[in-house]
């Protein structure tokens, strides 16, 4: 919208609807950005005070646009970092009451299900994301991890090499998990050769880890 002076402000503030619009537009983008920017962050990386900064920010968000499905899956989102299983759950169930058709909200309803020993609900919730988006590797990841908590070795082969194939080929837990995959399936040699692509990825991963933290100082 370019520059807002304090003139404007002072001219704006005699039209409550368009002030509101402006707040919401602007707060939305604001909010938004920087909510994004701390979810996207590991708790580690970011700490626990940024996200909470975050969480209030889409909480700020809310009040503006409390039917929003998106605002709700982002606030969920920081709740499941922080490992707040139950409000993050809520947040996401009220997105798909707002819109059933949000994939990532019922991606995250089935991940936080496994990490709670609720498998079979996580793979249901896990396959009605995939309708949605059917070439998420993060989905396809999440389910190959279901697969292995129900020794189901060949579905989980199936979905973490899906996983890596639609773009996650240099995160080296899936690389790990394939190795320990054929181990339990006793295939050896392709064991081997698996090794050899962890080992690889996990030494890129540690070299961009270290050279991201001294670009800080």
């Amino acid at each position: 919208m370019g520059l807002i002076t304090r003139h404007n402000i002072f001219l704006m503030e005699n039209h409550n609807d368009t002030l509101l619009w402006w707040r919401k537009t602007n707060y939305r983008t604001l909010y938004n950005n920087r909510g994004y920017l701390f979810e996207s962050l590991s708790a580690k990386q970011a700490g626990k005070n940024k996200l909470k900064e975050a969480e209030n920010e889409y909480k700020k968000m809310l009040e503006l646009d409390p039917q929003n499905p998106d605002f709700l899956i982002k606030l969920g989102n920081i709740h499941k970092i922080r490992k707040r299983w139950d409000e993050a759950l809520l947040n996401y169930n009220n997105a798909l009451k707002l819109n059933p058709n949000k994939e990532e909200a019922l991606q995250n309803i089935g991940y936080i299900q496994l990490v709670n020993k609720n498998i079979d609900n996580g793979i249901e919730n896990l396959k009605k994301a995939l309708s949605l988006k059917p070439d998420n590797p993060v989905t396809h990841s999440y389910l190959g991890l279901a697969y292995i908590k129900k020794e189901d070795y060949n579905e989980a082969m199936r979905e973490t090499r899906r996983a890596i194939n639609l773009g996650l080929f240099a995160h080296p837990p899936l690389r790990w998990r394939l190795v320990f995959i054929y181990f339990k399936k006793g295939l050896y040699d392709r064991m081997f050769d698996e090794l050899k692509a962890a080992f690889i990825t996990s030494y890129f991963a540690l070299f961009w880890r270290i050279k991201w933290r001294l670009s800080r100082y």
